[in-house]
């Protein structure tokens, strides 16, 4: 049984989060049903992309936006985002990235 102080049990360093969600200090924490949930979904073998594409559809429905995609970080956001502009809707294009020959490839943020 995991300890509920995991900085004791693995001789973290204490941080008091001034920065708000922030990928080095450990992202954000989750809400108790986020926790139970995720805990639960960790005792079950399943595909990851199928749990992203389910995820992507429901928030694509709640925000009623077209399409949505679930990513690690800001980073991760952000070259999905470049590579959505870069291949559009041509399933050719995306299937070759990272062979970006034909495409728009500058990007400016």
């Amino acid at each position: 049984m995991l300890s509920m102080d995991v900085h004791e049990t693995y001789g973290l360093r204490r941080v008091i989060n001034a920065r708000g969600t922030f990928t080095p200090l450990g992202v954000s924490r989750s809400t108790e049903a986020v926790a139970t949930e995720t805990g639960a979904a960790l005792r079950h073998f399943f595909h990851m992309g199928d749990l992203q594409d389910r995820a992507g559809r429901i928030i694509a429905d709640r925000a009623g936006v077209e399409a949505a995609a679930v990513c690690h970080c800001a980073a991760a956001a952000i070259t999905i985002a470049c590579a959505a502009v870069m291949a559009g809707a041509d399933p050719e294009r995306v299937v070759r990235l990272p062979d970006t020959s034909g495409m728009k490839n500058r990007v400016v943020i």
